[in-house]
């Protein structure tokens, strides 16, 4: 009898014990964590969906300014990779707009920030100490022309026949100037330091210096490009614009063709911020890259995409482009408010999938279904920087000073 009892006990502790480690490995576990800041803005509506891999919705959250919310699940997760979409619905008086978005591909366990962007508080330039007047002649045959030192970069024109005067005041804190020219096909600079009174500086391309370095990209024929540089003074936050043809395009200017681009860099400068943008063939390029000299690169002339599918629930595409992560944005219209309803996706290459949305959400916003929605715009980033790097970059913190970021996107 004894021996039946001992053996009735073993097998209850077993059965209890293999119960306490089902109830344990079930429990739910911290899969990703939000801060939204107090001045964040309660007149937005959130919601936080978190979904598996596979789409499968893993928890959700209604959330609001102040709050530091925690999400969890006690379903297994494939790959450990989950995905945040952040809903929003606007509400500012008679105004209302509804917008999704969802980052997939993140480890489990990451953290999040909501928060206003910054804006800086502008240079304090001091008191005004004068102006510089620059008489440029033949100024017919300037293709590009800037002038200033960083925000205080304004210029203002005056045409008079054969020549024109570029007048730029000068104040205590912003006393040196950046001036560059593209002037009968050839580019050239000067650098005015230390200003301390009213000038009056006569120009022509035998009073200006060249540049160190000149990179001449050779392109497709495009339209009106748009090309910015910023030099960076060691500190990294003083800068000039030492090429920017902004205003030598429409609506500001004619349009013209370009089959190449030359651009001009100086040894002095060790910090520069390019940005190149214009359409060629069936897409739209971009470069970008925060740090040193570019290298030359090559711009296809067109680039084979074929979108098989451009539902949402089923979106597909190919390419032999060589990219790193996509961004694709989806809309619907709806003809009741006769607005639309965007919803951008973001994933590294490969990893798209469609997400499920919770039941209580459905309910609650039931004009937002998932086979309404079709690719409207697509993206495509080629970059020196990891997406998961870029993507927690949006809500975590400001990116050092000192890191290098270079990346290609192209629009379709």
């Amino acid at each position: 009898m004894k021996t039946r009892i001992f053996f009735a006990l073993g097998i209850a502790l077993i059965l209890f014990s293999c119960e306490k480690t089902t109830i344990e490995s079930a429990s739910p576990t911290n899969i990703f964590s939000l801060s939204i800041n107090p001045n964040y803005g309660d007149f937005y509506e959130k919601w936080v969906i978190i979904n598996d891999i596979n789409g499968e919705v893993l928890d959700f959250k209604q959330v609001k300014s102040g709050e530091d919310v925690q999400f969890k699940t006690s379903l297994p997760i494939p790959q450990n990779k989950i995905s945040v979409t952040i809903f929003s619905f606007d509400s500012v008086g008679n105004y209302t707009a509804q917008y999704l978005n969802t980052f997939q591909g993140l480890s489990v366990g990451t953290n999040w920030k909501l928060q206003k962007n910054e804006t800086l508080a502008p240079k304090d330039k001091g008191m005004k100490i004068g102006n510089l007047k620059l008489e440029i002649a033949n100024s017919n045959d300037i293709l590009m022309e800037v002038l200033g030192n960083g925000e205080n970069t304004s210029i203002t024109e005056t045409n008079n026949y054969s020549f024109r005067i570029l007048d730029w005041e000068v104040f205590k804190n912003t006393n040196s100037a950046f001036y560059s020219v593209l002037m009968n096909g050839k580019l050239k600079y000067n650098f005015f330091e230390k200003i301390n009174s009213d000038q009056l500086i006569k120009i022509n391309l035998e009073s200006l210096q060249n540049f160190d370095k000149l990179l001449n990209f050779k392109l497709p024929k495009v339209n009106d490009p748009y090309v910015s540089v910023k030099a960076f003074d060691d500190n990294g936050s003083d800068y000039y614009y030492i090429f920017r043809n902004i205003f030598q395009s429409p609506p500001f200017a004619p349009s013209k063709t370009y089959e190449n681009l030359q651009i001009g860099f100086l040894n002095k400068f060790k910090k520069y911020e390019t940005n190149m943008t214009f359409a060629v063939g069936n897409y739209y390029f971009n470069y970008y890259k925060k740090g040193g000299v570019p290298d030359i690169f090559d711009v296809p002339k067109n680039i084979p995409i074929n979108v098989m599918n451009k539902a949402m629930s089923d979106f597909s595409f190919n390419t032999d482009l060589e990219y790193d992560w996509q961004k694709i944005n989806f809309s619907k219209f709806d003809a009741q408010t006769k607005k639309s309803i965007y919803w951008t996706i973001m994933s590294p290459k490969g990893e798209y999938k469609s997400v499920k949305l919770p039941a209580t959400f459905m309910s609650k916003f039931s004009k937002i279904k998932i086979e309404d929605f079709s690719k409207s715009i697509i993206y495509l980033t080629k970059s020196s920087q990891s997406y998961s790097d870029m993507v927690n970059g949006l809500f975590q913190s400001t990116p050092s000073k000192d890191s290098e970021i270079e990346y290609f996107q192209y629009t379709f």
